[in-house]
């Protein structure tokens, strides 16, 4: 996980994830909430246009004045100037707030557009609008959290850390008896492997430790050497001669390949 949150293009997309959940939906809000009414579920308004825009108009019915928003008429091919106020306009609607949405338009005995060719248009909209939106706020979403989780995980690998730092402060310490040592040391050893391999390389090159110490210095350091490629670990060339002899027997046990690397590489020699 340490090593996903350092990547460079994981640091450059979680930076970006906010922004981009932000753009898909700002962009796609409206069409990821739209739906297109089943003709039945509309009603019909009729009546005389008091004016006629190019997408929308207010029409005296039998029931008051209504305003009526329809699809840009430029978009069939009309314009404004195309119809003389006082035309007739019947149309198929629903209510917005406070104006009627228009399904399908005439004005006198034009048909502007029907039921079926917007309703059609619309649904390929939405659906299109869905393809893009969808996986891309998914995407967002997910790697938004992810960088909340990097946040966090951020703050409790500190603390984390900071405990480490205070064993790593008591195991290196040759003043405190070994049996003592030991007891750090297993503590230690309950961390993540690339976050303790370092300082207990640089323990087991004291020369001060006793043999048996470093001993299971190199025990515990060959178990974790075994997992890494031999160009991590280079300080086997320098810890204390009683702990690379047990690092090899332990490597030998767990990678035979690597301990084969390690020896013609010359990287034990006293």
């Amino acid at each position: 996980m340490n090593k996903l949150f350092e990547n460079e293009i994981w640091k450059g997309l979680s930076g970006l994830a906010p922004i981009a959940l932000m753009f898909f939906i700002g962009i796609f809000y409206e069409p990821l909430l739209a739906t297109v009414p089943a003709k039945s579920d509309l009603k019909v308004l009729s009546g005389e246009s008091f004016e006629i825009g190019k997408s929308s108009a207010t029409i005296h019915t039998s029931n008051g004045q209504k305003e009526i928003k329809y699809e840009c008429l430029c978009n069939y091919g009309w314009g404004t100037n195309s119809f003389a106020n006082g035309s007739e306009i019947t149309a198929l609607a629903n209510s917005l707030d406070s104006s009627e949405k228009v399904w399908e338009l005439s004005i006198g005995e034009k048909l502007i557009y029907s039921y079926d060719e917007i309703a059609t248009e619309k649904l390929a909209e939405i659906s299109s609008a869905k393809s893009i939106a969808i996986p891309g706020i998914t995407i967002s979403f997910i790697l938004t959290l992810l960088l909340l989780f990097q946040k966090y995980y951020g703050r409790e690998k500190k603390k984390e850390l900071k405990k480490l730092f205070d064993l790593l402060d008591c195991l290196a310490d040759t003043s405190t008896e070994e049996s003592i040592r030991e007891g750090y040391l297993l503590k230690v050893l309950s961390f993540d492997s690339e976050d303790i391999v370092y300082p207990l390389e640089m323990i087991a090159m004291n020369n001060v430790n006793s043999k048996k110490f470093l001993q299971k210095l190199g025990h515990e350091l060959g178990n974790i050497w075994s997992e890494m490629p031999i160009e991590e670990i280079e300080a086997i060339t320098f810890v204390q001669l009683p702990a690379k002899e047990a690092a090899m027997t332990v490597i030998e046990q767990n990678n035979k390949h690597l301990y084969k690397q390690v020896w013609e590489l010359g990287s034990v020699s006293a």
